[in-house]
């Protein structure tokens, strides 16, 4: 902001807020040009210096610098980077139209201040009144940039008008005011024929006209409500229309309807129809119905005309045929068409599916219902007949005989499966077996088992009925006898299937799901890598009502046991045998713990606990017990050996890194070469270490210490605190007593706690006398100082328990005064003392 005539002198001496200290005669002050708050472009002159920014009138006599822009300092000019110069107190500071403010391109605050307050400014008959810029009331308003004029014209009816395009934020185009109202842009225009368009929107791509959208007059001039939009795009360098939307909501296209993308659609409501016909009510069309319709939300129709003939319910996940599927084109049954849901025929064949009677699925032929042919072979490979005979048999290269037969004896009691001239055969009514495999023949005889005839077998596979879960529902047979046709023969069975899923082996093995058992719990079952039980490696498992080892398993070698779990004791047994180099024992779990007894049980004798790494309380700690009394522990989670409060003790001496060495020493920590650190009751001056640690122990803090050295010269630290050397002390840097802990003078004594204290008087008084110093030892030393230099203190000679030089008092005069003592049988002695005031 700028102002007239506005000049003032500052006594502000530095870098902060401008104080102004009144206006050079002839000139106003800031405050009755501007107003607290106004930003104010200002020029400070101090000497050959100057500095240019933008202040800000903070109150009526207070100018921040709130900006610096330019500074000249002892002849050096800065603009980037400036900061605020130095004054000295005698500065004269002013508002002028700085060059850098005349080239702003824009200004955050008023520039012209009015001159009359309230009535605006006038330029060239342009009034300029708080927000509003109008002209005077005959003419229009005209505005431009850049040199240009009238680009947009504001006239007196109310209308704009733009000469140039209209133009924001690059190529976009915006209208409207982020608020609840709506944009609109309207073409007005009185046509005289329907038809022409009212509005247009055309692009060109070099002056080439690319596409248009069009909003069209209708033909009814009356009611004016039958008007279009036309979509064009370019075609053969013509403009022509590719898509009417239509007052009727019909959308036309000019060539075949075309959608881009996944699909067409209405919207969620509406059924979507493709069709060839006019409407949907003639034609053929699939009809698309959305996921929110409300009887067939999601289902699709295949109709003719209004009939749907083939359709998909999206509820059930049906696709349903209102007809007949027909694949072929020969003659289907006569009653074709009632009821039959799948025709696949020929002249004189095919497959039904039908639904009208108890027959759903039907093979039909006038002769054989269903061949298998192979090419390779030139001839049928499988056939089935009207009287259900189905035949495997071999091409025209194999044996004339069938290979498999699925036939019957003409008996309904048997049925058979032929392999050649052997026989599968069954007996329904016999109840021993409906399947038997005929494993040996005698030629010319073909016999059966079922019912009373058992000869002609050699082993039998058994398919049986079951009336109970545990009869057999398959089976492996034998003859236990040499056969002889025309005998009876006596099987022995091998193997079966129950009816509940188990199988059993001879000798009364027991396969039940994942479980291999004894079908007796007095036995055992034995796993031998051996030809018997008792050569090679075995594994023998005891049942739970064995008679002398229930529920036991023993690993044997050479029918020797070498490891056994016995139940009845709930323990490993290695016979005494030593475990040798294992890689690890293992919980197998990460949430319990492994123990490690010495006892009977865990919870007896000496045992470590090892904890899984997930463990819920103790995760990967470690326990050294004496039976359930934890004596040492590793605690994972605390990273630290607990050692629960008990004793570390030896026998002998304890060594870290090397022998303890012999005689009182307790505690030794050596490198590989040379004793560093041991602790002993007492000293011992033959042990030639770098380092001991001994304690004196008498119960008197005055005499009990802890000793560190070599030998009889060591440093010594007293229970009372006290510090002392047996030898010299030798320091290589600085004794450093700390800051001067400050004394009252108490009925002119002080009580000493350090070797370095700062004296004041009693109660802050004007002035005051030490004659006495208390809390000392024999060889104690201190110095004194002043606390307060406007309260002297005097050290008095020989009033109390000081004595000093020359027996003339001593006088502090200034806080750098110093006095030294030391204490010598009952008096404080003078050892120096300096008056620097």
């Amino acid at each position: 902001m700028l102002a007239n005539r506005v000049r003032e002198y500052s006594t502000t001496v530095g870098t902060g807020d401008i104080t102004l200290s009144g206006a050079i005669a002839g000139h106003v002050a800031f405050a009755s040009a501007f107003t607290v708050g106004d930003s104010v472009i200002y020029v400070v002159e101090d000497d050959d210096n100057y500095e240019i920014g933008t202040g800000t009138l903070v109150a009526t006599g207070t100018l921040e610098r709130t900006e610096v822009t330019e500074t000249l300092v002892a002849g050096v000019l800065t603009r980037e980077g400036a900061v605020a110069i130095t004054l000295t107190g005698s500065a004269r500071v002013y508002c002028a139209a700085t060059a850098d403010f005349l080239l702003r391109r824009e200004i955050a605050a008023d520039v012209v201040r009015e001159v009359t307050a309230g009535a605006g400014v006038t330029v060239d008959g342009v009034l300029i009144k708080d927000t509003t810029i109008s002209s005077p009331a005959a003419s229009a308003l005209g505005l431009g940039a850049g040199g240009a004029t009238d680009q947009l014209v504001l006239n007196t009816d109310g209308s704009s008008a733009f000469s140039g395009a209209i133009q924001s934020l690059g190529r976009h185009i915006i209208a409207g005011d982020n608020s609840d109202n709506s944009t609109v842009f309207e073409g007005k225009a009185d046509l005289s024929s329907a038809g022409v368009p009212l509005v247009a929107v055309k692009a060109s791509w070099n002056n080439t006209a690319v596409a248009q959208i069009n909003m069209l007059a209708g033909t009814d001039t009356a009611n004016k409500d039958d008007g279009s939009i036309q979509f064009l795009t370019a075609a053969a360098g013509s403009l022509m229309p590719a898509l009417t939307l239509g007052s009727d909501t019909s959308a036309t296209f000019a060539g075949d309807a075309f959608v881009a993308g996944s699909w067409l659609s209405t919207n969620n409501t509406n059924v979507t129809g493709i069709g060839s016909g006019s409407s949907g009510s003639n034609g053929g069309n699939i009809r698309l119905f959305p996921g929110s319709h409300a009887t067939q939300a999601g289902d699709i129709e295949f109709r003719a005309g209004s009939t749907p003939w083939l359709s998909y319910d999206n509820s059930a996940g049906i696709a349903s045929f209102v007809n007949n599927l027909r694949i072929g084109t020969g003659p289907v049954m006569s009653d074709a068409g009632i009821g039959k849901y799948l025709f696949i025929s020929g002249s004189s064949a095919g497959i039904v599916l039908d639904a009208s009677d108890a027959d759903q699925f039907e093979i039909y032929s006038t002769g054989t219902l269903l061949k298998i042919w192979s090419e390779a072979a030139s001839a049928d490979i499988f056939t089935l007949n009207a009287e259900g005979k189905a035949t495997f048999v071999g091409g025209a290269n194999s044996s004339s005989s069938p290979l498999i037969t699925l036939g019957s004896t003409g008996n309904d009691d048997i049925n058979y499966i032929k392999m050649g001239t052997n026989n599968w055969q069954g007996v329904a009514s016999h109840g021993a077996a409906f399947l038997a495999y005929n494993a040996w023949h005698n030629s010319g005889v073909n016999g059966y088992y079922g019912g009373n005839n058992d000869e002609g077998y050699a082993s039998i596979v058994e398919l049986c009925p079951a009336n109970t879960t545990t009869a057999n529902v398959f089976r492996i047979v034998t003859s236990s006898s040499a056969i002889v046709t025309g005998s009876a023969i006596t099987l022995t069975e091998l193997f079966s299937i129950r009816q509940n899923g188990e199988a059993v082996f001879a000798e009364g093995l027991l396969v039940s799901g994942d479980l291999v058992k004894r079908n007796s719990n007095t036995g055992s079952i034995t796993i031998s890598g051996g030809i018997t039980a008792a050569q090679g490696g075995a594994i023998i498992m005891y049942g739970y009502a064995h008679a002398t080892n229930a529920n036991d398993v023993a690993f044997m070698s050479a029918g020797s046991t070498k490891l056994l779990y016995d139940a009845s004791a709930t323990s490993w047994n290695f016979q005494g045998l030593t475990l040798t180099k294992m890689a690890a024992i293992l919980r197998g779990v990460t949430t319990g713990f492994l123990a490690i007894s010495g006892g009977t049980t865990v919870a007896t004798g000496g045992n470590v606990i090892m904890y899984g790494e997930s463990h819920e309380t103790n995760a990967g700690d470690i326990a050294f017990r004496s039976a359930t009394d934890t004596k040492l522990q590793w605690d994972n989670s605390a990273a630290v050996w607990d050692f629960k409060n008990s004793a570390i003790q030896a026998l002998g001496n304890v060594g870290i890194g090397g022998a303890p060495d012999a005689g009182t020493a307790k505690l030794k920590i050596a490198s590989s070469t040379a004793t560093m650190i041991q602790f002993d009751r007492t000293i011992d001056a033959s042990v030639d270490s770098l380092f001991q640690l001994f304690v004196s122990h008498d119960g008197s803090a005055s005499t009990d210490y802890i000793g560190m050295g070599s030998n009889a010269s060591s440093l010594r630290v007293y229970g009372d605190g006290t510090v002392k050397t047996m030898n010299d002390l030798k320091v290589a840097g600085r004794i450093n007593y700390g800051s001067p802990t400050e004394l009252t003078i108490v009925s002119g004594a002080i009580a000493l706690t350090k070797s370095f204290h700062s004296v004041d008087t009693e109660a802050d008084a004007a002035s005051d006398d030490v004659d006495t110093i208390s809390g000392a030892n024999e060889g104690d030393s201190v110095t004194l100082v002043l606390e307060n230099a406007a309260r002297p203190v005097v050290i008095k000679h020989d009033t109390g328990n000081i004595k000093l030089a020359g027996g003339v008092d001593f006088t502090f005069g200034s806080l750098y005064d110093t006095i030294t003592l030391v204490y010598r049988a009952t008096k404080w002695c003078e050892i120096s003392r300096s008056n620097i005031s």
